[in-house]
């Protein structure tokens, strides 16, 4: 597991969930005003006429607010199948990442006490650590270190 993946398994799931709802918002809004307006059209001519040609646009808003309702369902049924088959918080994937969150802090903290340990047997400031010849004197560092009781 790399450190890009982390970001991947902590949202693409909160990702995919907003994206689905606002997906069907948007149809639910885009054919709300459609009903709307077929609705407000319908009575309109129904006032007018009270007559046949009516029956079109009641037809067409009827039309609009099933397909509202269906996207509706669709929605809550994607929902409760999605919650259904999730995996519990307990999960492989979050004791993966913190696992790994653990073993990158274990690592920094071994990192920082070799760092300080290196210093203090070299007796030089963090900034006066020169990059030549650190190993050699490193060997010898603890070679006189195995010699003292």
């Amino acid at each position: 597991m790399r450190l890009t993946s982390i970001s991947a398994l902590l949202f693409d799931e909160t990702i995919r969930t907003w994206r689905r709802r606002i997906i069907a918002g948007a149809l639910i809004v885009a054919f709300g005003i459609a009903a709307i307006v077929e609705g407000f059209s319908a009575i309109r001519v129904a006032l007018y006429l009270q007559v046949g040609p009516v029956w079109a646009p009641a037809i067409l808003a009827g039309i609009f607010l099933a397909v509202v309702v269906v996207t509706l369902l669709v929605l809550y049924w994607r929902e409760r199948r999605a919650a259904a088959t999730r995996p519990s918080k307990s999960s492989g994937s979050d004791e993966r990442v913190s696992a790994l969150a653990e073993a990158i802090s274990l690592g920094y903290a071994l990192a920082q006490d070799f760092r300080r340990s290196r210093e203090k047997s070299n007796g030089a400031a963090p900034s006066d650590a020169a990059p030549q010849g650190e190993a050699e004197a490193a060997a010898g560092d603890h070679a006189s270190a195995r010699r003292e009781p």
